[in-house]
């Protein structure tokens, strides 16, 4: 798409005048800024910060745990044998080039 959106590209129904006419009509960056003008908008932004960062946190934890539950259940179940000390085991498996 290379002009504005417009009714036909977006496939939606918009009466005629009123503020969505417009919003499909005004540049992007007139959008934008009027946007950015609007407190509620700002608050918003603020209102997600703590739900991603939770989650963030939620995520990497289950992966920490994910990976050290694989790598102990593999060293002992999978690979018996296998000698050494298990924090050279552990690093040479997540700083080896793949």
């Amino acid at each position: 798409m290379t002009g504005p959106a417009t009714e036909e590209t977006l496939n939606v129904h918009v009466p005629p005048g009123g503020e969505a006419a417009e919003r499909l009509t005004a540049p992007l960056a007139q959008r934008v800024l009027r946007a950015m003008g609007q407190t509620e908008n700002w608050l918003e932004l603020l209102r997600f910060g703590p739900g991603g960062r939770q989650g963030y946190v939620v995520n990497l934890v289950a992966f920490i745990v994910a990976v050290t539950n694989n790598f102990i259940r593999n060293r002992g179940w999978t690979f018996p044998a296998s000698k050494g000390r298990i924090h050279h085991q552990a690093i040479w498996t997540f700083q080896r080039p793949r």
